[in-house]
């Protein structure tokens, strides 16, 4: 008779396997213990339709998987532990700390159970561990495991630095804008004076030209006078 899988058997085949056995075997063992079905016409159909659409889930989820290892790739994470005087860390990094720290990254979200780390990382180093997304899609990424002390320092030195450079920023900043404030001072000043210089030099001439004039209307007047007095009486 024949028969559809409903289950792996390693002597048979995969689940949704057809195949042939014998009536006893089929009837008294594999139909009652729900190991397989009766391939009747209906069943095949519907395990047919099934296949298609489990082929075209594992298509999408291959595709998925392979875009997810584009984002992946060159990943590197840091993993910090305190360490005792031998050089044995006090807290393990284990495949569920990993997969937490991946998937702390934009747009990634891993399983524990895709990280093949055969054994705990107990010391300090960087080493290669490696994703498998899918049997046919592996991802290597690097784990760095460093000392709890290390990392401080490098946040310490670069907010030192960052504050360094702000305030080199800040003087910068300020001393353009003395500058700029000089100028426009020392501008304006300029430009004060020379008006004060222009308005006095124009009093002066002003002065001198009615000066003139006065000076003019005394001198025709007295020479008025001295015609008057030669002419002949």
């Amino acid at each position: 008779m024949k028969i559809i899988l409903a289950k792996d058997i390693p002597s048979l085949g995969p689940k949704g396997t057809i195949v042939e056995v014998k009536d006893g075997y089929g009837r008294n063992y594999l139909l009652p213990g729900g190991f397989a079905i009766q391939a009747t016409p209906g069943n095949v159909k519907k395990l047919e339709e099934a296949t298609k659409v489990a082929r075209r889930g594992a298509e999408k989820g291959k595709l998925q998987a392979q875009r997810m290892g584009k984002k992946l790739e060159g990943l590197e994470i840091v993993m910090e532990r305190d360490m005792g005087e031998e050089g044995k860390l006090f807290g393990a990094v284990t495949s569920q700390d990993i997969a937490e720290a991946i998937s702390r990254k934009p747009g990634i979200e891993i399983d524990h159970r895709k990280v093949d780390l055969e054994e705990p990382i107990r010391v300090i180093g960087s080493r290669e561990v490696i994703l498998k997304l899918l049997p046919e899609v592996k991802v290597p990424v690097r784990v760095e495991v460093v000392k709890v002390e290390v990392k401080k320092e490098t946040t310490k030195r670069g907010k030192k630095e960052t504050k360094k450079e702000v305030k080199k920023e800040t003087k910068k900043e300020v001393k353009k804008e003395t500058k700029k404030e000089v100028k426009k001072e020392v501008k304006k000043e300029t430009k004060k004076e020379t008006e004060a210089e222009v308005k006095e030099e124009t009093k002066k001439k002003v002065k001198k030209g009615t000066k003139n004039k006065s000076d003019k209307e005394i001198e025709n007047k007295v020479n008025k006078k001295v015609e008057k007095e030669e002419a002949p009486s």
